[in-house]
């Protein structure tokens, strides 16, 4: 029996130790030597026995400078976080020897990039795709455009499969192409328009009208609230509030500054008359209260400051069930000085992961005590309630880690008190898996 025990023991281990068949179709990460002063050519030799009806490189090259090469010819050149690579390249196509190829050099990060050569003649495919044959050599060692590549090259550095979910397959994800552009928001840069209406899908029954428009001088809209007078009171962008009191139309809309001081108000909340403001590059949050009852808001209170970087920051809040506010915050700033901790330490995280991951916390406003509810999110920027009490979250993911193990997509959370869901940075992370941690939270929706 003991030694059935074992060789079942080795058989296991001889499976994990054994490199696994890859997933069929995928393209391999190719490191891009840090050391490298002069950069690094990865390329790859091919023949063909016609010109294919159509060809297409699609592929990702993350932080480095890098430009792409067929055959000599140069098809583009990419900066470091640009857009995912797509280029019609038939016409660089030809009878016989052909190069592909990408010298790149590498900045500050995980440098790596991936590629693919679709073809497609007569509805027959054939896709070149980096792997472990490729050939890498140093930039000054190759003479582009007319490539040798007889001449010294190593084989190239791999760092895995390109892949949605190498973890977790066994749940009924959605899937996410690793060359989705993730720059979508850039489409909102310079348009001479708020956004139209007839982009949006409804479901029926319900409609969607534009109220306003942010006029040039009133910077971004980033926090909104109703007031018990049911005025919208409205954050910019960099500095300040506004007050509209909502009209037919918008020459009926009034608008009065109510505030020039407080930077960049991602939550605004309101407890009676009094408006809660989380100032995310004042580090700090705020209380605003109309002493007189005028409409103006005489005093502002700092009640309190919190420590870390401003980026994934001081995010929304709103009021919990026991009466609390329940402020959310990204994986930039510092838990609470002293506040009272709900999720045990499961993973015995250190001051620097608990600086780095997003968390959920309430604020008593009348003796101003912090209680951690829930940690381990990445960069959350809303939170909600629903009539039972449960809070919700739409948590972001690392865009730079699409097609990496440690992948996670963006996602809904149901934020059960006292749950670490378990995001640290990078390779730091908990596994989405039940059989490696049991206690970690699976999300509502990814």
């Amino acid at each position: 029996m003991v030694n059935s025990f074992r060789q079942v023991a080795l058989l296991i281990t001889l499976f994990l130790l054994t490199p696994q068949p890859l997933v069929a179709d995928s393209p391999l990460w190719i490191e891009i030597d840090q050391k490298s002063d002069s950069g690094v050519c990865i390329y790859k030799e091919f023949v063909l026995q016609k010109v294919p009806d159509s060809a297409e490189i699609t592929g990702q090259i993350d932080f480095a400078f890098a430009n792409v090469y067929l055959n000599g010819v140069e098809l583009a050149q990419h900066q470091p976080f640009e857009k995912p690579l797509q280029i019609d390249c038939r016409s660089y196509l030809k009878v016989g020897r052909n190069v592909v190829g990408i010298c790149a050099k590498a900045v500050n990060g995980p440098s790596a990039c991936f590629c693919r050569l679709d073809m497609e003649s007569e509805g027959q495919r054939k896709s070149i795709l980096t792997d472990q044959n490729w050939k890498i050599a140093s930039s000054n060692q190759l003479d582009w455009p007319t490539l040798d590549s007889t001449r010294p090259g190593k084989r190239a550095v791999t760092l895995g499969t390109v892949a949605n979910f190498p973890w977790g397959d066994h749940f009924d994800r959605l899937t996410v192409s690793p060359l989705e552009d993730y720059t979508q928001w850039k489409r909102a840069k310079n348009t001479e328009s708020a956004t139209q209406t007839a982009m949006f899908d409804f479901p029926e029954g319900f409609d969607l009208q534009l109220l306003r428009a942010a006029k040039p001088d009133e910077d971004s809209w980033i926090g909104m609230a109703f007031d018990p007078q049911g005025r919208l009171v409205i954050a910019k962008e960099k500095k300040g509030l506004l007050r509209l009191t909502l009209g037919a139309n918008d020459s009926e809309m009034k608008t009065e500054v109510v505030n020039e001081s407080l930077q960049e108000c991602r939550g605004l909340l309101f407890v009676g008359e009094d408006l809660f403001a989380m100032a995310n590059n004042d580090k700090a949050l705020f209380r605003l209260r109309d002493v007189d009852g005028n409409g103006t808001f005489e005093t502002v209170q700092k009640l309190a400051e919190s420590k870390g970087d401003v980026g994934h920051g001081r995010n929304e809040m709103t009021l919990g069930a026991d009466g609390k506010i329940l402020a959310i915050f990204g994986d930039a700033v510092f838990e609470p000085e002293n506040a009272s901790q709900l999720p045990a330490a499961l993973a015995s995280p250190t001051k620097f992961e608990k600086a780095r991951s997003g968390f959920l916390a309430s604020f008593d406003p009348i003796d101003h005590t912090w209680q951690v509810l829930v940690r381990g999110l990445r960069n959350p920027y809303g939170v909600a309630v629903n009539k039972h009490g449960d809070v919700f979250t739409y948590d972001a993911d690392a865009e730079y880690d699409m097609g990496a193990p440690w992948y996670r997509p963006t996602r809904i959370d149901h934020l059960v008190p006292g749950a670490d869901f378990g995001w640290r940075r990078v390779t730091g992370q908990w596994p989405p898996y039940h059989p490696d941690r049991p206690d970690i939270p699976q999300p509502t929706l990814d």
